[in-house]
């Protein structure tokens, strides 16, 4: 952010004097709009707006932090730079290029998508989001945020730092808000000429905020504190990936020996890998599905 002392002290003021909530959402509106002016953050999916780059950043977005998708983002799309060239990749070389980010299976997800996009779309990413649902691995917020981005259409959708721009200015003295009484406000506020910048304010404005207060989305009724990486089945699962990865097919002895883990972990997160389709097994091996 370019700006990161920014004084929200002048809008707080106003909105505490506003009179009803169509001047609320007008001085929430400008302020946001002023911050965007200010503290806009550059990202590599921001500047080169395709629908297919807009697609792979969403995805990798789910659950992950911007710092860690910049780095991997690029790699992603040296090794893949058109949905095509995704759609006729192998699961192996997709894994590969995402391993490190987490949560593999979005990546399978992704590429299966790109498979309906290229088989059964000809190659064109839907503006729609009732159709984009249809897709592996993209829900409703993200249908909704695809196509705010791609194609700069006013959709409606919540992801963690909207919440928090919505809870902190709308219902800071609330607990337990509910995305139902969020869903209503957005519609108004948001601009309908230009969503995507909008959009863009919004969630760089939530960042700012989580920075400077206790995160606001605590207050959501949706609000989830993921569980410690640490010892986690979801480190086990990373490990086994790597390791099937780097060998390609491995006796699951060898497989167990190599990542290293308890037993009772190992043979969960590979159950799970396996369940998942991003890991097959032989009579006496496994590997990458």
């Amino acid at each position: 952010m370019k700006n990161i002392e920014w004084d929200e002290s002048f809008f707080l003021l106003k909105l505490s004097k506003a009179k009803d909530r169509d001047e609320q959402l007008e001085i929430c509106r400008s302020m946001i709009w002023q911050f965007y002016a200010q503290c806009r953050r550059s990202f590599s999916w921001r500047e080169v707006i395709t629908p297919y780059r807009i697609l792979v950043s969403e995805v990798m977005l789910q659950q992950t932090q911007t710092s860690r998708v910049e780095q991997k983002f690029e790699q992603f799309m040296n090794k893949f730079p058109t949905i095509h060239d995704l759609a006729k990749a192998s699961l192996h070389e997709v894994l590969t290029v995402w391993s490190g980010l987490g949560y593999n299976r979005r990546g399978r997800f992704l590429w299966l998508a790109s498979q309906i996009v290229v088989e059964q779309w000809q190659g064109t990413i839907s503006d729609d989001p009732d159709r984009l649902v249809t897709l592996p691995g993209v829900g409703k917020n993200s249908a909704g945020s695809i196509v705010a981005f791609a194609y700069n259409k006013p959709t409606i959708f919540l992801e963690t730092n909207v919440r928090a721009v919505l809870i902190h200015y709308f219902f800071s003295d609330r607990d337990d808000v509910h995305d139902k009484e969020l869903l209503p406000i957005l519609n108004e506020l948001v601009d309908r000429e230009r969503a995507r910048d909008f959009y863009y304010a919004l969630m760089d404005l939530g960042v700012w905020l989580k920075k400077k207060y206790k995160n606001p989305t605590r207050k959501s009724s949706s609000y989830n504190k993921q569980s410690p990486f640490e010892g986690s089945v979801r480190q086990v699962r990373g490990a086994i990936l790597r390791c099937l990865l780097a060998e390609k097919k491995v006796q699951k002895n060898y497989l167990f020996e190599k990542v290293g883990y308890e037993k009772e972990l190992f043979d969960l997160a590979l159950k799970q890998l396996v369940h998942e389709e991003l890991v097959s097994s032989g009579r006496s091996f496994f590997k990458i599905k």
